[in-house]
């Protein structure tokens, strides 16, 4: 450079706070920066960065009017995309300030970007780490570019190393790195924890280490969070699947899924299970959890032998995988079949035993060798008339007393032809006298004549119709439920001007935990139709379907913000189940909660008169105090407490009040499923359920004085209303098919 180009130079100035700048990918930075004019008149200087892409880079001016010696402040900003697009590295540039009056005059300064998320420069080895924060499905491999630098005067052999994660987890092509000084180079490590229970979900922090073969005491390492996400899967047996009315059947459930899991079971068939409440099953992952029960025939048969009567156990999991096994029990009839040819051949033997005893005493009141008087009396008659015709012609069967005159009395079994045509025999001896009959016809008088005409048949009434009671609640709005009646989970709809019952969609998939949009013009739901569960919403005829969230989690219970625009959900993309906000197109989904808990089942409405501070508020459903509480957060995540804090059972899925004052639940605390009021602040907590059976999934009509709930208590699943203050249970559906998560709008 010529001493007039220094000169020049010298005339224009760039100064810089400082000289190496950080940002992650996907990042933004400003960089602040000052112009001086050194020279002794004003002047236009044109702004340039030279080194990195221009779209990544925005000038807070391009040009710059300065006056002599005067300064002005610009700032340059550096926004980067998500890698590929922005890689792992330093990129050095420069800014530039060029006069615009003369060329010559002009002015640069050098800059270096580093691009990581995590950076360790210090000492003779440099590590840049693009990522600290990983999410990894099991079985899924997953690379983390990372770049070593020796920033030594010497070459030097580097080695990575993982700790805080099994290192069968961890692989890199290029185990040992040799880099020259000053030499910087890329390492793809891999992650790939297996698909096992071993593999356990949650959050684990883990540290990247790197250090020389050569010179052991340097050793630089980067802290990154490894988030695993969760994977359900089970199975699941009866022992013995096929046994005896009344015996013990064992259910073993064992979680091969990589977190605990909740597990509800159900019973299809005309059964009788004892105990008649199952609970759900609470199972650690590789762990087997067992219940014992038996079954037997609701309706046994009265008249035969053993019978074998077929029942099913369904067992679905909370990530809404089902599986069905199928049972069998034998059982006996009340009268075992053999019964019947003894009791025939009894009442044949008294028959003929009748018959002879009254054969041998009219062969001794006929007897003519015998001289006595008698007088026989009609004491029992079975009489057939024919409506009318002749009586004295009907045929008729009498049972005849016979009083001998030696006291001893004989019984016969005459008809009216028989009676009639009776004369006293002749005298064999005439010194014999013949003996005195006389007869007396007196009918049985506790049996009346009954016509036997088949000609005439009585008329029968046919029974009339069981009438069922309309519900009480028509013109309320339509209710939303999920139902199993065509073989799989469907979202239905009831209506409530006429209770017809239409289903929205007919698929293979599991369909469930249908939500009304505020105006009631749509439908979210959960669905596995694209082979996880997904978070979709459709038309409130089951046209315009779409899938919202379209993410390899597992994405359920959605609920709407009062306003319709937004949508709450719980999902395991961060390793644990959380809840979620997402716009009502599916965009800027963010996690609400971000607790390592367990937390689930939102439920976002408006809360317009209550004492603990009226807006919007999400109840959710959270074990983050040892067992499942019903928990409130704003959306914003501003507030957030626990209604339930002073119960020790569990107490889950909360829905509010049409005026936000009230919530809605389910607890154990009774031994059994129990649907519980209360207010916001957790105070005045009622049972209006109170039944054995399992009693859940609640929800309030429109006006407020009805909640809409699933039950057991009639053999199966069915959607229920019941009054606020716990009168008039009343069956919707009716239905032997599952049904179940009913909301109403």
């Amino acid at each position: 450079m010529t001493d007039d180009a220094t000169e020049a130079q010298k005339r224009v100035n760039i100064e810089l706070q400082e000289e190496d700048y950080f940002v992650v990918p996907g990042g933004r930075i400003s960089i602040p920066f000052e112009i001086h004019n050194l020279a002794d008149q004003e002047d236009f200087y044109e702004i340039r960065v030279v080194g990195l892409q221009s779209d990544w880079v925005k000038l807070s001016a391009s040009v710059v009017q300065l006056p002599a010696e005067g300064r002005e402040m610009v700032e340059l900003v550096i926004e980067l995309p998500f890698p590929p697009q922005a890689r792992l590295g330093r990129y050095p540039f420069t800014i530039r300030a060029i006069s615009q009056k003369t060329l010559a005059q002009e002015a640069e300064a050098s800059l270096r970007l580093t691009i990581a998320a995590a950076t360790n420069l210090q000492g003779r080895i440099g590590m840049l780490v693009e990522s600290v924060n990983f999410t990894i499905s099991p079985g899924t491999r997953f690379p983390v570019p990372i770049i070593l630098v020796n920033t030594g005067i010497v070459e030097d052999s580097l080695r990575l190393s993982v700790e805080g994660i099994p290192a069968s987890w961890v692989s890199t092509p290029t185990p040992v790195v040799r880099l020259s000084p000053g030499e910087e180079r890329e390492v793809i490590l891999s992650i790939l924890p297996p698909r096992a229970t071993q593999s356990r979900a949650g959050r684990y922090t883990i540290k990247v280490r790197a250090f020389s073969q050569g010179y052991p005491d340097p050793v630089v390492e980067v802290e990154c969070r490894l988030t695993l996400s969760t994977f359900s899967h089970f199975v699941c047996e009866l022992h013995p699947p096929r046994t005896q009315a009344g015996q013990p059947i064992m259910l073993q459930v064992r979680n091969e899924g990589n977190f605990k899991e909740t597990f509800q079971i159900s019973f299809q068939g005309d059964m009788l299970i004892e105990p008649e409440q199952i609970s759900p099953m609470n199972i650690q992952p590789g762990e087997t959890g067992t219940i014992e029960f038996s079954a037997r025939p609701s309706q046994p048969q009265w008249i035969g032998g053993e019978a074998t009567y077929a029942y099913s156990v369904q067992v679905q999991s909370s990530a809404r995988d089902t599986k069905t096994l199928n049972g069998e029990v034998t059982a006996r009839a009340w009268v075992p079949i053999w019964v019947l040819p003894i009791v025939l051949l009894i009442c044949l033997a008294v028959v003929c035993s009748i018959a002879v005893f009254v054969n041998q005493q009219l062969g001794q009141i006929t007897s003519p060798t015998k001289t006595f008087s008698a007088q026989l009396t009609v004491v029992a008659a079975t009489m057939q008339f024919t409506p009318g015709g002749d009586q004295t012609q009907a045929a008729q069967t009498v049972i005849a007393q016979a009083t001998i005159a030696s006291g001893q009395t004989a019984v016969a079994i005459l008809t009216q032809q028989a009676i009639g045509s009776l004369t006293p025999l002749p005298p064999t001896n005439t010194s014999i006298p013949a003996p005195t009959v006389t007869w007396t016809l007196t009918p049985l008088p506790t049996e009346a004549p009954r016509p036997t005409s088949t000609s005439q048949p009585s008329p029968t009434t046919p029974a009339g119709p069981t009438l069922t009671p309309e519900p009480p609640i028509r013109n309320t709005g339509r209710i939303a439920f999920e139902s199993f009646r065509n073989g799989n989970s469907d979202p239905y709809i009831l209506y409530t001007d006429d209770f017809r019952v239409i289903q929205l969609i007919n698929s293979t998939a599991v369909d469930t935990q249908p939500a009304w949009s505020p105006d009631a013009s749509k439908l979210a739901f959960s669905s596995n139709m694209n082979g996880n569960n997904e978070i979709y919403i459709m038309n409130s005829d089951g046209s315009g379907l779409v899938n919202l969230t379209n993410h390899p989690a597992n994405d359920q219970y959605p609920c709407w913000s009062p306003d319709g625009q937004s949508i709450a959900f719980a999902t395991d993309r961060d390793g644990n189940v959380e809840i979620y906000i997402m716009r009502a197109d599916g965009s800027q989904p963010i996690n609400l909660t971000n607790s390592p808990a367990e937390d689930t089942q939102p439920h976002w409405f408006l809360d317009r008169r209550s004492l603990v501070g009226t807006g919007e508020w999400i109840a959710f459903t959270s074990n983050r105090d040892g067992n499942q509480e019903i928990y409130m957060i704003r959306p914003d995540a501003t507030s957030i407490y626990n209604a339930t804090a002073f119960s020790s059972s569990n107490d889950f899925y909360a829905a509010a009040h049409p005026n936000g004052d009230k919530l809605a639940f389910v607890s154990n605390r009774d031994g059994n499923l129990e649907i519980y009021t209360m207010n916001l602040d957790g105070s005045a907590q009622i049972n209006i359920t109170n039944n054995p059976s399992a009693d859940q999934f609640p929800w309030w009509s429109p006006n407020g004085d009805w909640i809409v709930f699933t039950t057991n208590r009639t053999g199966n699943n069915e959607v229920f209303i019941i009054r606020t203050n716990g009168t008039e249970p009343y069956n919707l559906t009716n239905n032997p098919a599952v049904d179940q998560y009913p909301t109403w709008r």
